[in-house]
């Protein structure tokens, strides 16, 4: 069993938001790779909420997304508490259907480990960039390369994935924190 989930983001789960892509963004697919953003971007990004059914009407603290967004109050948990991980928290607005706008900030984990057990995992590989991953028969990681102590990250040659150790997922959870998904890496397939 391993010691790391992938947090894929927010649930897509009846009465909560989900929104479309990330508006008044250039190359919003950096936002994938692990780069910092932070000096190019923009403060008029917005995500707008899907009108799937009038009972979705609850922001949670994770977002169902492209990218993982987050709630201030969960923002700010994560910078007391994954001290030693690069983060980085680019502001964002969501406006639901009803045209409420709240603050919500993408996190952005901008420290990538060469992790993955290329051979165990099963690797499809990308035919247009040939050092990127497009999925796996299964996401085996090897531990021993990944430092102690680290709590979130990006994966090597899979940057827009991003690991979770379970301690931390747990305590996310225990803490109260909503919206969260997180998978398990052996189930994990990129699909």
């Amino acid at each position: 069993m391993s010691n790391f989930k992938v947090w894929s983001g927010g649930t897509r789960k009846d009465g909560y938001f989900i929104t479309k892509g990330v508006q008044e963004v250039q190359d919003d697919f950096l936002l994938s790779l692990g780069i910092s953003l932070k000096s190019k971007w923009s403060l008029s990004a917005y995500f707008r909420t899907i009108d799937r059914n009038p009972f979705d009407n609850f922001l949670p603290d994770c977002i169902a997304a492209y990218q993982l967004v987050v709630s201030k109050k969960l923002k700010n948990y994560l910078e007391e508490n994954a001290v030693d991980d690069r983060l980085e928290f680019l502001q964002v607005r969501i406006i639901t259907h009803d045209d409420t706008i709240e603050n919500y900030f993408i996190l952005n984990p901008l420290d990538i480990i060469d992790c993955i057990d290329i051979d165990a995992s099963g690797v499809d590989w990308n035919p247009i960039c040939p050092e990127e991953i497009m999925g796996c028969d299964m996401l085996q990681i090897d531990e021993s390369k990944i430092p102690e102590g680290k709590k979130l990250f990006r994966l090597k040659h899979w940057p827009k994935i991003k690991l979770i150790s379970n301690n931390f997922a747990e305590q996310l959870i225990a803490y109260g924190f909503t919206g969260l998904v997180f998978e398990d890496t052996l189930e994990y397939m990129g699909i």
